[in-house]
C-alpha cells in the first residue's frame, strides 16, 4: 500500500514539475502600418527587444542590422522631406515675388522631385528592416524553443523488486 501511495505521489509531482516550463517567445504584428512586438501578452519597443535579443548571438547579428536600417531608412525619409519642402516654399515663395516663372518653377519642380526621389530611397531600406528584424525575432524564437526542450528522461515503473525510478540527464 505505501509503494503505491509513494508512486502515485511521484507520479503526480512530475506531472506538475514539467507543466511549470513557459516558453515566452516574441510575436510580430502588423497594425496600421507600423510592426509591434509582444513577449507574451505584453507590447514591447523595437528598443526592448534588444534585451530579450542579445541572449542569441545570430539573433543579435540581425537586430543589429534591423537598427542600421531603421535609422537610416528614418534618416532618408526625413532628408527626402526636407528637400521637398524646401523646394516647395522656396519656389512658391520666389515664384509669387519675381513672377518670372520658368526659372523658378523649375526649381521648385527639381526640388520636389529630388526630395521624392530621396524618400523613395528610404522604402527598400525599410523593406530591409522589416526582414531583418523578422529574421532577429525569427532566430530567437527557434533558441528559445531548442533551449526549453527536456533533455532528462524519467522513467517510474514496478517490478518484481518493488518500485523503480529512473532519471537520466
Amino acid at each position: 500500500m505505501n509503494r503505491i501511495f509513494l508512486f502515485i505521489i511521484i507520479l503526480f509531482s512530475v506531472f506538475h514539475l514539467s507543466g511549470q516550463d513557459s516558453i515566452d517567445t516574441i510575436k510580430i504584428t502588423k497594425q496600421n502600418g507600423n510592426l509591434k512586438f509582444y513577449k507574451g501578452n505584453q507590447e514591447c519597443t523595437f528598443l526592448e527587444l534588444s534585451k530579450f535579443v542579445q541572449s542569441n548571438p545570430e539573433a543579435y547579428k540581425f537586430y543589429k542590422q534591423a537598427k542600421l536600417n531603421r535609422n537610416f531608412s528614418g534618416a532618408i525619409f526625413g532628408i527626402g522631406f526636407i528637400t521637398t519642402c524646401y523646394g516647395l516654399l522656396f519656389g512658391i515663395a520666389e515664384g509669387i515675388e519675381k513672377e518670372e516663372s520658368s526659372l523658378v518653377w523649375s526649381g521648385l519642380i527639381a526640388g520636389v522631385v529630388v526630395g521624392g526621389g530621396v524618400m523613395a530611397l528610404s522604402i527598400p531600406i525599410g523593406k530591409a528592416y522589416k526582414q531583418n528584424i523578422t529574421k532577429a525575432i525569427d532566430y530567437y524564437n527557434t533558441g528559445i524553443l531548442h533551449s526549453k526542450v527536456n533533455h532528462t528522461l524519467l522513467r517510474a515503473g514496478i517490478n518484481e523488486n518493488g518500485i523503480t525510478l529512473q532519471i537520466r540527464f
